[in-house]
């Protein structure tokens, strides 16, 4: 559902930036997820089922230098 969606992207940020204190394995690359899930969230708002969700992250990702499978 889309409260599901949007718990998981917050959630997803909670635990970015509490680890941020911590050693970051691949800072760039969370950094670069992080601001692709934010920045989906902010445009799409809630409200939107999973897929619509799905669809919008991979279009941000797709955006981005990063390779990803949907």
């Amino acid at each position: 559902s889309a409260t599901n969606s949007t718990k998981f992207i917050n959630l997803f940020i909670r635990m970015l930036n509490s680890s941020l204190d911590s050693k970051v394995i691949y800072p760039e690359l969370s950094y670069l997820i992080c601001g692709v899930l934010y920045r989906t969230h902010r445009e799409l708002g809630s409200g939107y089922q999973e897929k619509h969700v799905q669809r919008a992250v991979a279009a941000a990702l797709g955006s981005t230098k990063l390779n990803f499978k949907q």
